[in-house]
């Protein structure tokens, strides 16, 4: 016992002196290592001074100590023996050669065994693509929770899975469950993963995503299931054209998404549908203001009798109108009144007033407006309205402050003009605020009787006061006289004394004379005008004398006395003149007196010069100055006178003597010089009877 004591300490003294002498011992030890499938892979092994064999081992299973490892054909040690090289080749890594190793150095007769520290090999394994389970498409409807399961399987390490929307994005709302199972192999494992949500039309015709992620692999692989969702109509309804004015022709758009197809369309305004309206276009011809802001709501439903709506409430522009007007208001001093004024228009009014139409000094801008009564204060006010877009509106109302009465035509109709005889009228004009309690009139200091025979009274009231008419019955000369007019309120009494004043008649006498030389006045002038139209016909028509030359006049002119002339006929001559028989451009050779035809009357008026008043009508008169220009004195006579050609109407003249012309012109001379003629003769108005006559 005590011999076997003494051995066991001398062993142990001998390794402490190997030990200190450097003898056996790893110098490289192996390390961590992760390998894919297929790859080669190296566990290094460094010994120094190695005294027993030198093997490996797996999972604390020894391989071998033979550098091939004859029982491992993947397996085996490289290296040389004096560099103390024993590393661990594993070649074709497969999943089994996942395990932990060790490099030992085995015991001798006086050295126990060494071990190196373990490595782990690590063996990724790339999954299979995952796959869902619930196939490549889901149909089903909205607001549904839906399940989709995938699955990864024989990866390692264990695979992480994930579900994205088709744009990359983490599926929210959702409920996710999580498993592993290890193969058979116990090394590599298949992952599941369930996630539940609520599906909406958003999701329609959507991918959701199962995406598997390892350390196994370099990017992460995917599946993906299509969404096909039935959902109701997805409506929207717009609206042309986008600013709207009254009267305006506007439509109505329904644009609706489906999942089946859009079935039917129906319109309503105001929740009330409107018959006939079954398009996705609704229109209105002439829009109004009836119209703005009232709810077109556009309904649709789907090939499963799915429904959407959506709706507008239309804004329309419109000018404004009065809903509420300002009263006028009376009452006492001090006292605080409200005028309120109220407009309907779009866009949304707004309101200024103004006092006594000063536009320029606003005193409010709100619908109401609070006045407290005052001398200065009491007035005409004007509420003005303003819609953008449109014509200002505006009205106006009446602040009285309460007090005496004022008749208001006490000055201005003092005296007041009536007719003997007739009703006459007495108009007394009152301003009273509160209105007259008592309207009195007098006449001579005596009340009148308003509803007597001779008098009547009639009040007609008006907003500010009370306007009374006193009526005299069948005037007289002593009811022209003054009469008082009383008015009376609750703060006091005016009066006023007003004069009736009888009416002058005009006389008709003057108005009767004016009348009558007006008409002679006229009658002349008409009466010259015809004469002188008359004259102008004539000597139109006797521009030409048509005479024959084969007979000597000179007897037949020698008493002239004896021939007459008839006022209604003239001879027609053939050759024509230019001017009257005493134009100032007609020469001696040229002149031919138009002698009188015994044969045949002269027809038309003569000219009414003084050569042929004298010679045919000394009683005609003379033509006023602005019927007939001056005509030039007739030319020196002649010695002797071409014979006259033969009238058209076959009459033979006669040679007429220079002796006839002298005498003639003689006459004419006579009287007095030819230029101062007209100037001198006084204008004669024939009477009608003398007129016709003459003509």
């Amino acid at each position: 016992m005590i011999i076997m004591q003494y051995r066991d300490k001398l062993f142990l003294l001998l390794v402490q002196v190997q030990l200190l002498n450097g003898v056996q011992r790893f110098i490289t030890e192996p390390s961590d290592a992760t390998a894919f499938i297929g790859d080669t892979k190296i566990l290094v092994c460094k010994v120094e001074d190695r005294q027993g064999e030198v093997q490996w081992t797996k999972d604390g299973f020894g391989l071998d100590v033979t550098r091939d490892l004859s029982g491992y054909p993947r397996y085996k040690m490289i290296g040389a023996d004096s560099a103390g090289e024993y590393s661990l080749e594993i070649s074709n890594i497969q999943i089994d050669d996942d395990a932990i190793y060790e490099c030992q150095i085995l015991a001798t007769n006086v050295l126990p065994s060494m071990r190196s520290k373990s490595a782990t090999i690590n063996v990724l394994v790339p999954p299979n693509p995952p796959l869902i389970l619930n196939g490549n498409a889901l149909n089903t409807t909205e607001d549904t929770e839906i399940s989709l399961e995938c699955y990864s399987s024989g990866g390692r390490p264990e695979v992480k899975i994930r579900w994205l929307n088709q744009d990359n994005t983490t599926v929210e709302n959702s409920n996710i469950t999580d498993g592993s199972q290890t193969l058979p192999d116990g090394k590599r494992m298949t992952v599941t993963s369930v996630i539940r949500f609520n599906v909406t039309k958003a999701n329609d015709n959507s991918d959701i995503i199962c995406e598997t992620s390892s350390d196994a692999l370099d990017t992460p692989l995917r599946a993906s299931i299509t969404l096909n969702i039935k959902y109701a109509p997805v409506v929207t309804v717009t609206v042309e054209p986008a600013e709207i004015f009254e009267g305006d022709k506007v439509t109505f758009t329904c644009a609706a998404t489906s999942n089946p197809a859009v079935k039917s369309y129906l319109w309503f305004s105001n929740n009330v549908p409107l018959i006939g309206s079954q398009t996705e276009k609704y229109e209105i011809e002439s829009i109004g203001r009836a119209e703005h802001n009232v709810e077109v709501k556009c309904q649709v439903r789907n090939l499963e009798g799915k429904v959407g709506d959506a709706s507008v409430k239309p804004k329309v522009n419109y000018k404004p109108i009065f809903t509420q007007t300002p009263s006028d208001v009376s009452d006492d001093k001090g006292v605080k009144v409200t005028l309120k004024c109220k407009a309907d228009g779009f866009p949304k009014p707004t309101y200024i007033w103004y006092r006594n139409g000063n536009v320029n000094h606003v005193v409010g801008d709100k619908q109401s407006l609070d006045i407290t009564i005052d001398e200065s204060s009491i007035g005409k006010y004007y509420c003005r309205v303003s819609v953008t877009g449109f014509e200002e509106i505006s009205t106006s109302a009446i602040i009285y402050m309460k007090g005496p009465p004022n008749i208001l035509n006490k000055e201005s109709q003092a005296s007041q003009i009536g007719k003997e005889g007739d009703t006459a009228q007495l108009v007394c004009d009152s301003f009273a605020i509160p209105s007259p309690t008592k309207v009195s009139w007098y006449v001579d200091g005596k009340a009148v009787d308003g509803a007597s025979a001779k008098y009547g009274v009639d009040q007609t009231a008006k907003a500010d006061g009370v306007v009374s008419t006193l009526s005299v019955k069948k005037s007289t000369h002593d009811d022209f006289t003054e009469y008082k007019c009383d008015i009376e309120n609750s703060y006091g009494t005016d009066s006023a004394t007003f004069t009736l004043v009888k009416e002058v008649v005009p006389s008709i006498i003057l108005p009767v004379i004016v009348g009558t030389l007006l008409g002679a006045v006229l009658l002349m002038s008409a009466s010259l005008t015809v004469l002188y139209i008359i004259r102008w016909r004539r000597e139109k028509d006797e521009q030409s004398i048509d005479t024959d030359s084969t007979s000597d006049l000179g007897s037949e002119m020698s008493d002239a006395s004896r021939y007459t002339i008839d006022s209604t006929e003239s001879q027609t001559l053939s050759e024509p003149y230019s001017a009257g028989p005493f134009s100032s451009g007609m020469s001696s050779e040229s002149y031919h007196p138009r002698v009188p035809q015994p044969k045949k009357p002269v027809r038309g008026v003569i000219s009414p010069g003084p050569y042929y008043r004298d010679m045919i009508s000394p009683s005609l008169p003379s033509p006023p100055p602005f019927l007939s220009p001056p005509i030039a004195p007739p030319p020196p006579p002649r010695r002797a006178i071409s014979p006259l050609p033969k009238s058209r109407t076959g009459i033979s003249g006669r040679t007429m003597s220079n002796t006839y012309l002298q005498q003639s012109r003689s006459k004419y001379y006579s009287s007095q010089p030819r230029a101062n003629y007209f100037s001198q003769q006084p204008v004669h108005v024939m009477p009608s009877d003398d007129l016709a006559t003459a003509v």
